[in-house]
Formats: structure tokens, sequence, C-alpha cells
């Protein structure tokens, strides 16, 4: 039998969830018929429907409902100083590919069209636990509980998931922090000893000076590194792997030797198998400086709003509407705009992601909030499974082939977003990536691009949205995405430019070699790079600082109009302000029957180099015009030498 203080506190929850809508929405909408008749809603266009008087809506959010504030926000503009009828349903069918995999979403329809739809979730203990699928956001990541939900997330994945590796003990990395004295943590030479161990992702965001050196490294491995020396985050880090009981992490501020030219490039060569290998990294995503650290709790979403929830036993509960067009944006993360930590992230097959709003569990696999919360879904965060099996296949199927070619096409468009603290490094913080994918393809690489599908590889162009000035050193040829700074797009899947529909033309590949700083880096810094090809040439005026850059053929005489016969895109700022200049197309693939082109701008370069050469500054798309692509099949095939 129910107590009495027991029956009393049920009424006081009931009267704290009644009064967060009106007398009106709490007999409408809210009522036990009309919110299960939502709730069993069986299609789209299904749900309770009704027609609210706008001016008590008005009044009623302007009192504290929850519901009428929802729709005052919420209306369409077409249809104020009408009568609005307005229709809810629910929805189990998780359309958007987001986790929990049977997460329910709330849509409100006026007038029969959508203007809203929300993600619903509730508490643990809340009565609607028992048939909402979604639970709340997990805001004190440092709990105890918290690791034990993130460990089970760890077990789930060894258990079940057939698509992610196998974790166990592995040979370590040749430095590690022994952390089993968390307040004295001591750097330990490996010497192949074999270990499970987690390793750290993060942003320095600014300078370590006790960070591992040729002074103080004998200090460190023998007697210790003094807490007070290491940042706030590398000390959650070491916190956060003894409460996931494991012995050792790997830090490369405090693992790798920061004064020695020689150390670094050697890890560095690591790196691949660094992150592989790991147990679980540990991604600080949402600090911007390692003295921040990352287990402070977080803040609830001020976007969301708690309503009643009438359970289909007559019993009351909460719901928390969830606004699906203002969920978590991982892009906004500071890990999310550093290179070296794209390439950390790709290459861990396991991942614990202390986010800005909660902790993420991230597998080959999935990826989910701790705890059971709305965790939107991702794109481009991914290698292809295949790369993560013992031994990838050596023949690709067609499907698997082209899941490659776009994961790679994702990489460099997410990667050439990001910021490389030195620039040297550009080529260099995706080497580990790169050997990822050479294994598959077993191919030349050739500063950024590769020699088996060099003719598509040379087609990247500039997000011309924002244009960066040239590098003032080199860093590899003008020919490679590496060359400028800022994001490129690697392919624009033009159906013109599809090879199973049309019989494509193509230039003529001779010659393409790069020259590597570092011979025991293979996919890492170059210092030079040429690519031999025949083509035909066109010399063509371009005004790359107006507002649509267009190419021109010349004109018979001087004076003469010149036709347009391209759209041109250059690759930096300092060919974007300049004023008309005259350069050359080289068509790199072509549509003879939809008479269409696309190639490079490059430019004479032979006044740098002694002989004559050209530079890339651009790229072209053909225009439709009379014309065509007439001025193209006109042109004489040339050798062009790129550098």
């Amino acid at each position: 039998m129910e107590s009495d203080s027991a029956s009393e506190s049920r009424i006081n929850d009931t009267e704290i969830i009644r009064s967060l809508v009106c007398k009106r929405c709490w007999s409408g909408p809210f009522s036990l018929r009309s919110f299960q008749t939502a709730w069993c809603a069986a299609g789209l266009s299904d749900g309770f429907s009704y027609t609210p008087d706008w001016n008590e809506v008005e009044s009623a959010a302007a009192q504290g409902c929850s519901w009428c504030r929802i729709l005052q926000d919420n209306r369409d503009s077409s249809t104020h100083g009408i009568r609005s009828r307005v229709t809810v349903g629910f929805s189990r069918k998780n359309s958007f590919g987001c986790t929990p995999k049977d997460l329910q979403t709330l849509r409100v329809m006026m007038n029969g069209i959508p203007i809203c739809v929300f993600y619903v979730y509730t508490e643990n203990d809340d009565p609607a636990s028992r048939y909402i699928t979604a639970r709340d956001v997990v805001l004190d990541v440092s709990s105890d509980s918290s690791y034990q939900l993130a460990s089970r997330c760890l077990e789930e994945c060894a258990i079940s998931h057939e698509g992610c590796p196998i974790s166990r003990p592995t040979t370590l990395p040749s430095r590690v922090l022994d952390c089993s004295n968390p307040r004295k943590p001591r750097l330990l030479v490996t010497d192949t000893m074999e270990d499970s161990y987690a390793a750290l992702s993060y942003v320095w965001g600014e300078k370590q000076p006790n960070s591992t050196s040729t002074s103080n490294i004998d200090i460190y491995t023998t007697s210790g590194i003094d807490l007070n020396l290491i940042p706030r985050t590398i000390q959650d880090a070491i916190d956060s792997t003894r409460r996931f009981g494991l012995r050792y992490l790997w830090v490369d501020a405090l693992c790798i030797l920061q004064d020695s030219r020689e150390d670094k490039d050697r890890e560095i060569a690591q790196m691949r198998k660094i992150f592989h290998d790991a147990h679980v990294t540990l991604i600080a995503a949402s600090s911007s400086r390692v003295s921040e650290g990352f287990l402070h709790d977080r803040t609830r979403p001020s976007t969301d709003t708690r309503l009643p929830f009438i359970c289909p036993d007559g019993s009351i509960g909460n719901m928390v509407l969830s606004p699906v067009w203002q969920q978590y944006d991982e892009t906004q993360e500071p890990v999310n705009s550093r290179a070296w930590c794209l390439e950390e992230r790709l290459l861990s097959p396991r991942a614990l992601i202390f986010a800005a709003h909660t902790l993420q569990y991230h597998c080959q696999t999935h990826t989910v909030n701790i705890g059971g919360s709305i965790c939107p879904p991702r794109g481009g965060r991914r290698l292809p499974r295949l790369m993560f099996l013992p031994k990838p296949p050596q023949v690709l199927s067609t499907k698997e082939a082209l899941e490659v070619k776009r994961a790679w096409y994702d990489i460099v468009e997410d990667y050439t977003s990001r910021d490389v603290t030195k620039p040297r490094d550009k080529l260099l913080a995706l080497a580990g990536v790169v050997e990822k994918f050479h294994g598959v393809w077993n191919a030349s690489y050739l500063a950024g691009l590769w020699q088996h599908n060099l003719v598509r590889d040379l087609l990247w162009t500039k997000d011309y949205a924002k244009y960066s000035p040239r590098p003032t050193k080199y860093r590899a040829p003008s020919w490679s995405w590496a060359a400028v700074d800022g994001r490129v797009v690697c392919d624009t899947f033009d159906s013109r430019l599809d090879p199973d529909r049309y019989d494509l033309k193509e230039c003529e590949l001779l010659q393409c070699e790069v020259s590597l700083a570092n011979q025991t880096l293979p996919f890492g810094r170059v210092v030079g790079g040429i690519v031999r090809v025949r083509s035909p040439l066109r010399r063509v005026k371009w005004n790359p600082s107006a507002s649509s850059p267009q190419i021109f053929e010349f004109g018979a005489q001087d004076g003469d109009e010149l036709l347009p016969i391209c759209d041109a895109y250059p690759d930096s700022l300092d060919e974007a302000s300049q004023s008309t200049s005259e350069v050359w197309v080289l068509p790199i693939l072509w549509n003879v029957e939809m008479m269409y082109a696309v190639g490079l701008i490059i430019s004479d370069a032979s006044e740098h180099t002694g002989s004559r050469c050209f530079r890339r500054v651009g790229y072209f798309s053909s225009l439709d015009n009379p014309k065509g692509i007439t001025w193209l099949l006109q042109s004489p095939d040339e050798r062009v030498e790129l550098v």
C-alpha cells in the first residue's frame, strides 16, 4: 500500500508537470485521448488536430505555457491573421540517422504543412522512460557512473561489433607515461614491451614549456614528472587512463623529444601504429588550450523544452523536446579545426570524445552519446571498414573501390579546411592516413595525389568562398592541393564527366614524380615535383579579380570583342586579386558529345626555373556557348611541364 508521503510526492510531481502548460493545452492536446492519438500516429500527416486561437496562444506563451511558446515561435508567417489547424504527431521511424536507433520524434504541422520537428527524450527514472527511447544528456562526464557507461560501450564494441577490430595487448610505443602513480607519472622507455594503452588527441593551443626534451628526459624517466608541471588536459587524460583500468598513456608532448628533429621524424613515422593500436583514444574535443582540461561538467542545452508526457497507462511523466535543427555541431569543436587531430581520430578504432555537451563513444560501427542521449549523424569521419581488416582485400569490388575513393576525397576536403600550426607539416600531418590508403591501393603517392587516379586528382578546386594567400615558403608543387591554404573540393561528380555514360577524352600523362625531404617518410614533406602531360594548350586572357572570373579567347585583332569560353576559379588570393593577365588553359578531361571540358589554368614559370615550364594558378570549366569547346578541339597538342 502506498504511503501517505509517497502519495503526496506523486501528487506534487503531477502538479509540477501540469504547470508546464496552460489549462487549455492540458485539456486539449495534453489530455489522455488527444495525446494518445498523437502518440499512435501512423503516417506523417496523422495525429491529433485542433484549431487554437492565436490570441490565446500568445497570451498563454507570455504567461509561461511551454507548448504555446513552441507554437508561437514556430508559427509560419503565412498563417498570421488566419485560423490555423495544428496537427501534432509522434514518429518511431528514425529517418535522420541519429542514435539511439529507435529515437522518436514529434512533428508539428499547420494547415497540412510541416513547420518543425523535435527529438524526444526523458530521464531514466521518469514514468515516460518506459515509452521514450532517448535519455537525458550526461553532463557530469567525470563521475563514476559516466566512466561505467563509457566502459560499457567499450565492452559492447568488443563483444558485438563485427566491423570493429578486436582490442588486445600490443607492442607499446617507444615511450609512454606510466600512470600507476597518477600523482607523479613517469616516462617509460618501453623497449618492445607489450600491454594495452590509451592515446590522447588534443589541441595544444599554447606552448608546453615542460614537454619532454633532451635536457629533462633522464629526470622524467628516473624520478617521474611533478604533476604541477603537467597541463590540465594531460592531467585529466592520466586520470581517465587509470579509471578505465589502464596503466599506460601516450601523449605527444611527453613521449616525443620536442627539441629533436630526428626523434620527431622517427615517432611521426610510427603515428599510424600508435593510434591504430591504442586500446582507446581520448579526444579532448572541446578544449581549445592544453591548460583547460576536459573533465568539467557540461551545460544543458538552452534550446530544449520540457513538457508533460501522458503515458498510455494514464500515468504522467516528462518529455523534453530538442529541435532537430539545433543539435550539437561537431565542426565547432576546437579539435576539429586542427589538422593533426583529424589523422589521430581517423586512425583510432575506438575513441572517447569529451565533447562540449557530453561524452561520446566513437568506433568503426557507430557514434553514440554515453547513456543513450541523442547523437546526430556524422559524415566523413571514418576510414572505410576494410582498412581495419587484418589483411585488406587485394582486389576491391566496384562498391568498395567507390567507397575508398570517396572516403579519400571527403578526408582531403575536411583536412584542408583545418589549420596546421607549422605550414611545412601540411603533407606530414596526414601521412598516417595516407599509409592506410596506400595499403589498399598500393599506388604511388604524389604530394597529396595518387598515380592511379592522377587525371581526376589533378582536378581539385579551391573553395572560392574564401581565398588565402600563397605560402611564402615552398611546400608542394603547384599542381598539389598542399601548395595552397584553405578548403579544397576534390571531385564535383559532374554527370557530364561520368565515364560510365560517356566516351571521355583526357590528357596524356607522360611523367610524374616528387622529391622527398626525408626518405624515411615516404608520405611526408616534399622538396620538388613535376607533372608532364600532352594536351591541347590554349593561350587566353582572364580577369581573376572580377566577381565572376571568366576566361576569354584572344580576338583576331586588337580591339575585337573577347568571347568568354570558360568559368575560372583562382587557386589563391594572389591570383584572385590580379588584374587581367595572360595565361594558358590546359584541358585535363573533356566530353566531346556534351561539348564540356575541365582543366587547369597555368602561367609561365620559366623565369624561376630557367627552362620552359608552367605552374598551376587555377581551375576552369567550359561555358555553354555557340562555339562549345571548338577552341579546344582546334588547339594543337603540346608537351607541358608543371612544377
